[in-house]
């Protein structure tokens, strides 16, 4: 029996507060990158544990001076942190399971429409979550329980980033 295993090469970099992995997958010539989450510098930004909001961008320039497009925010990439918002910018398709999930001090979150996929219990736990503003004119496809169950939380869409 042959089992057939995905193998991809993978080099970890920060910039600035956040970390990304540039990642070539199987079969494919294409580099990618997804946000990782916090850098070191980003997890001691502040004395009280608070992060502030913060911004993932449509790409990064690697430390090999090529840009590359941020595809994808991983699974768990900012679960438990003290962020307070969230942007993310035209770019990434992909918001993977429980990447904000537990972040209790989050009260906003604005999603590009390159957002494409939301899965499970992204925002799940974000119990001070109260304005969601969506930048696009197509629906993304959504899984169980990605944001929370909060009365008082706002939709917003816009069509414009």
């Amino acid at each position: 029996m042959l089992i057939s295993m995905a193998t991809f090469t993978a080099s970890a970099y920060d910039v600035g507060d956040l970390s990304f992995e540039l990642y070539t997958p199987s079969g494919l010539s294409t580099k990618m990158v997804k946000c990782k989450g916090l850098s070191s510098s980003g997890k001691t930004k502040s004395d009280d544990n608070t992060i502030g909001s913060i911004v993932i961008p449509s790409g990064i320039t690697y430390s090999d001076g090529n840009n590359y497009r941020v595809y994808a925010i991983d699974e768990s990439a900012f679960s438990g942190t003290n962020i307070t918002g969230v942007t993310i910018y035209w770019g990434v398709s992909t918001i993977n399971n429980y990447a904000f999930r537990n972040c209790k001090k989050i009260t906003s979150v604005k999603l590009a429409s390159s957002v494409e996929h939301l899965e499970s219990d992204v925002f799940w736990g974000c119990s001070a979550l109260k304005e969601v503003t969506w930048c696009g004119f197509n629906t993304p496809s959504i899984t169980s329980a990605a944001f929370p169950n909060n009365s008082g939380m706002t939709l917003w869409v816009n069509y414009e980033m």
